[in-house]
């Protein structure tokens, strides 16, 4: 008799807690926010105060208040790890919307419209609540938006957010299709007796093109919903959203997080992505031509070194600013370049600083080359 085989074992060993399933799923693009403690104090100060106008309005979730509610929030509470029951308040509103708030302390605080919690299914509560409690786990928080170039940055940190919030929802729920029946729930307002759910029939028509508006400004806070359901599909085949499900295999997770990256990058006709390449390229150009032009003159072998790494164009138009305003002209430049790059992504600053390092290694001028580099440092802070 031929003895079964036994399952491979699992690739990942299972969280432990709540912080670490929330960094299981978090999508890469997604980064945790550092704030200078000022700031942090800042924020926690407006959400203390918003969490207490909340307490002040609405219906805390309770066992004797919201029997049904309050079932569902200890449901999720379980699935999702946590160690003590979140705080869940019920407000009157005539919108359809949940959120959660978040302070440096991680303490979970959901706000429910009324409207979602009479509008869903238990299983499609389930996966709101928990797709708002990794809001919170993840330590999510709104950016700031002070100019254009932030704002882009905010709103593209606040989408890659909400792929990581809807990967803990599919969690809790176990399910993509529930998740998104209760996205689209929310979109249309109708209850199950006025609505039949075919996703296909119903992303179809947000992809249809007579729907999209060519050229149209699409930057937002959340992804449309054709893509955020494929992104929930694409991650639940990785061998790690399998692992955490107690299953083995599935499709390596490098591999499907490139593929969820690719795309993403291409949402709002991949703004987001072109503004980075070129404010990358700029920032470069200046930091690189205040490293080579010490005397305010460039010399053929660091015009030839500065162009291969921004290109001929570049080179010509940073030293000939140079020659005509002189370097303090240049510096301004250079800072104010690094400002717009300060809100991008932490793979985005230490690629500069890592250019900028390649570059140096290759100039003549060391003190040139440490000067240059402190202005990075100034703006981004010290790298990883």
């Amino acid at each position: 008799m031929i003895e079964p085989k036994s399952p491979p074992p699992l690739a990942f060993e299972p969280p432990i807690d709540h912080s670490e399933l929330c960094a299981r799923l978090r999508f890469p693009l997604d980064e945790v926010a550092r704030l200078d403690p000022a700031a942090q104090e800042r924020r926690d100060k407006a959400v203390q105060e918003l969490r207490t106008s909340i307490r002040r309005q609405g219906v805390r979730a309770s066992r004797r208040v919201t029997p049904r509610i309050h079932r569902i929030v200890c449901e999720a509470t379980r699935r999702l790890l946590l160690t003590q029951e979140p705080e869940v308040y019920v407000v009157a509103s005539p919108e359809l919307n949940a959120f959660a708030t978040t302070t440096s302390d991680g303490s979970p605080f959901v706000v429910l419209q009324n409207g979602v919690v009479q509008l869903l299914s238990d299983d499609e509560l389930l996966a709101v609540v928990a797709h708002e409690l990794g809001h919170s786990g993840l330590k999510h928080a709104v950016g700031d938006d002070e100019n254009p170039v932030s704002y882009l940055y905010a709103a593209h940190r606040s989408s890659a957010g909400e792929v990581s919030a809807d990967r803990v929802g599919m969690f809790a729920c176990g399910s993509p299709a529930t998740l998104t029946r209760g996205l689209i729930k929310l979109q249309c307002g109708l209850p199950d007796s006025e609505l039949r759910i075919d996703i296909d029939t119903v992303l179809e028509q947000y992809l249809h093109p007579e729907n999209v508006a060519p050229g149209e400004d699409q930057i937002g806070s959340h992804p449309e919903l054709p893509f955020r359901y494929w992104a929930m599909t694409r991650f639940a085949e990785s061998d790690i959203y399998q692992s955490l499900c107690g299953r083995p295999g599935g499709v390596p997770f490098a591999q499907v997080e490139a593929d969820i990256e690719d795309r993403f990058q291409a949402l709002d006709e991949g703004l987001a992505f072109l503004v980075t390449s070129e404010l990358v390229h700029e920032t470069v150009a200046w930091l690189g031509v205040l490293m080579v032009a010490s005397d305010e003159q460039v010399s053929e072998l660091e015009r030839r070194v500065l162009a291969e790494f921004i290109g001929r164009i570049w080179t010509d138009d940073v030293t000939a600013f140079v020659r005509r305003n002189g370097l303090a002209a240049a510096r301004r430049r250079a800072e104010k370049s690094l400002e717009n790059l300060r809100h991008a992504s932490l793979r985005t600053r230490q690629r500069v600083y890592d250019l900028v390092r390649e570059l140096g290694n290759r100039s003549e001028n060391r003190e040139r080359i440490e000067e240059t580099l402190a202005l990075v440092t100034a703006a981004f802070g010290q790298p990883e």
